[in-house]
């Protein structure tokens, strides 16, 4: 069974980047969301496996926020998930 918590403020050091995202991430896009950051903060949380930091949803607004050399930042943590249940949720 899965179970999620949110950290408002979370270290954000902890995420790791899922290698096997599907999506394509252009670094115009990486701007454009760090730019958004700088104006209006997190509009929607980074979410993450707990057991190992997995980023499952949110992976422009991590690499925005590193880009802008934040360290915190809205995490919603899930934990419990298996491999395939976290391929299947992002």
């Amino acid at each position: 069974m899965t179970s999620s918590t949110f950290e408002p403020e979370a270290d954000l050091a902890r995420l790791k980047p899922w290698v096997d995202n599907p999506k394509v991430i252009r670094e115009e896009d990486v701007d454009k969301m760090a730019l958004s950051l700088m104006t209006h903060g997190f509009k929607d949380p980074i979410e993450a496996r707990l057991e190992d930091g997995l980023v499952l949803a949110g992976h422009r607004r991590l690499l925005a926020a590193r880009q802008l050399s934040l360290v915190k930042g809205p995490v919603i943590w899930h934990s419990g998930m298996t491999d395939e249940e976290a391929t299947a949720y992002a």
